[in-house]
């Protein structure tokens, strides 16, 4: 079972907790602030639920740019739904391709599964971050994502700065990181996805992103 519940704090800042307290049971509370401009607001839901699965439950959080946040949460949850809708109606007994039947058993499972649920953030996010860092370098440099990667007629210094940025990242540009926590028939699991990068498995019971991060668990421990 899992539960989710709100955690707003006095502050402007993103924070996202997830605990397990036993193999069948977990809960994630977030805060539900956003701010625009100098304004603040109590109306940010940083949470979702994939809960039309059979398979599995999961609540995923995100914390950095609120849209990229919401634009991936969203996603997911199209993106998941497609993905059962997509596999359903496979049989392998009407494949007579035996390598076929084994790939498309493979990826069946993984998204029956938390970790494959994971994976598909992985998959927005990097889709999310090349097309920013497309666009702050045709904003910068006047380069085309496509120019930079066929080296077309660039400065060699320049290219050196923007492969730099490419490979480095800019926190300015990815800074967005998520937390999923969710059941499948293997228990309850937790996964960190920072953008652009495979999910990490958190081995605590306890785990937290956000920029509140310090505040949250000085107020736990207080």
């Amino acid at each position: 079972m899992l539960y989710i519940s709100d955690n707003s704090l006095p502050y402007i800042m993103t924070v996202i907790n997830a605990m397990q307290f036993n193999p069948t049971e977990a809960g994630i509370v977030a805060d539900t602030q956003i701010t625009s401009f100098l304004r603040k607001h109590n109306i940010a839901d940083k949470i979702i639920a994939i809960d039309d699965s059979p398979y599995l439950i999961a609540l995923v959080g995100g914390a950095g740019s609120a849209s990229d946040v919401f634009t991936t949460l969203s996603d997911l949850k199209e993106e998941y739904g497609e993905a059962q809708k997509s596999f359903s109606s496979f049989d392998p007994k009407q494949s007579d391709d035996p390598e076929e039947t084994q790939a498309m058993e493979e990826v069946i499972n993984s998204i029956r599964c938390v970790k494959g649920l994971s994976r598909i953030i992985t998959d927005l996010t990097i889709r999310s971050r090349r097309n920013k860092l497309d666009t702050f370098l045709e904003k910068k440099y006047g380069v085309t994502g496509d120019q930079f990667r066929a080296n077309e007629n660039i400065n060699p210094l320049l290219l050196e700065e923007m492969k730099y940025i490419y490979t480095y990242n800019d926190e300015d540009i990815i800074n967005s990181v998520f937390l999923v926590v969710g059941s499948d028939s293997r228990g309850v699991h937790m996964y960190t996805v920072e953008e652009g990068n495979l999910p990490e498995y958190a081995p605590k019971s306890y785990t937290i992103i956000g920029s509140g991060i310090d505040v949250s668990d000085y107020v736990l421990g207080s």
